[in-house]
């Protein structure tokens, strides 16, 4: 399963996610893979707490957490699990961000390594990790990198250099974006003193 998460965002590259999924699949039709899109959303006028969408291998689920949350406070602990599922069992979490946010580098991607993810993204979210913890796709086209990209990732899942990849996306988070390392990072600042 190759996973796109986060907000239903121009600048997360879904529309180019799903054109590089239907080449690659055009070229590899027996391919046994899927592309799950779960689209979060926040908006007071989307008060349905989930759409799902399918097509072909393409399967696109748009969620509001919030409203799960807001008619039921005790379903935190719920939604919480279900997000860190989500990476959980992605083979692969596609983060092809296309310019830059407000927040660098983004929750998703954080959320992404700390879940021992297997990360693909563009140089916008790679330059944030040391070399080597995630798969940075370049290129002027982007649709052909990521086309390219799911063709490796297919070859490579469930290879040793799959699960190495995982565990260094997770111990590259656990030492520089835990609470622990933050602390670490920011206690010497008089600001954090009391």
């Amino acid at each position: 399963v190759f996973r796109l998460l986060g907000r239903a965002h121009r600048s997360r590259g879904f529309v180019e996610a799903i054109r590089a999924f239907k080449k690659f699949l055009n070229k590899n039709p027996s391919a046994k893979a899927e592309l799950t899109i779960d689209l979060f959303t926040d908006s007071p006028k989307d008060s349905r707490s989930e759409i799902n969408l399918h097509y072909n291998s393409i399967k696109i689920k748009i969620w509001n957490p919030i409203s799960i949350v807001e008619s039921n406070v005790e379903a935190i602990g719920s939604v919480m699990r279900e997000i860190t599922n989500k990476y959980a069992t992605s083979s692969f979490v596609l983060l092809p961000y296309i310019y830059k946010q407000f927040v660098d580098p983004p929750l998703t991607f954080l959320e992404s390594l700390a879940t021992a993810s297997y990360v693909v993204t563009t140089d916008l979210l790679s330059q944030f990790v040391d070399t080597g913890v995630v798969v940075s796709i370049r290129g002027e086209n982007l649709i052909e990198a990521l086309a390219k990209s799911f063709e490796y990732l297919y070859e490579v899942y469930d290879s040793s250099e799959y699960w190495i990849m995982r565990e260094k996306a997770y111990l590259w988070a656990l030492n520089n974006a835990s609470p622990q390392a933050v602390r670490k990072v920011l206690g010497g600042l008089s600001v954090w003193k009391r």
